[in-house]
This record gives C-alpha cells, sequence and structure tokens, in this order.
C-alpha cells in the first residue's frame, strides 16, 4: 500500500497555492480548505460552491458536510483562510 505524507512545508504550501490558483479556482479552494482542515477527500469533493453561500449569496461560517464512511452529518466551522477564499471567490 502507498502512503502519502502531509505538506508541513509552508513554502511547497504556498507555491501549490499559487501553482492551483492560477489553473482552477475550483482546485485552488478545495486545496484550501483541505489543508486547514482535517476533513477528508471523499467529503471536500461532495461539496459545491453552493454549499458556501446562504441565500443572499453571502460567504457562510459553516458548511454542513455528510461523512461518506458514517453517514453522519456535521456542521463544520470555516476557518478564517477557507471564509477569505470564498469570498475574493464571491466578488
Amino acid at each position: 500500500m502507498n502512503t502519502v505524507e502531509p505538506l508541513r512545508d509552508l513554502a511547497k504550501i504556498e507555491s501549490m497555492k499559487k501553482v492551483l490558483k492560477g489553473q482552477s479556482v475550483r482546485d485552488y479552494t478545495l486545496f484550501v480548505l483541505g489543508i486547514n482542515s482535517a476533513l477528508r477527500v471523499s467529503a471536500l469533493l461532495s461539496l459545491k460552491q453552493s454549499d458556501f453561500y446562504d441565500e443572499r449569496g453571502r460567504a457562510m461560517d459553516a458548511v454542513r458536510i455528510r461523512e461518506c464512511r458514517t453517514g453522519k452529518e456535521k456542521l463544520f466551522r470555516l476557518n478564517q483562510s477557507v471564509r477569505m477564499v470564498w469570498k475574493n471567490i464571491a466578488g
């Protein structure tokens, strides 16, 4: 079985953000959310952009996530880094 080591070097993380931001807003935002949370990739990929905005189009402070493995629903608070990314996308 192959293993993956977490990114711990801040310079590498910033470099990855820069590359992703230039290629794909979706990939960039998923990376920022993933690097700032302990969410599983399956949970990240199940999210839709609309999950991050209220009915008025404002970026939310938390999202509801249904865990694929357990089926349990959780309210996941978004940290400042993630909220800033979504606010910048919303304009």
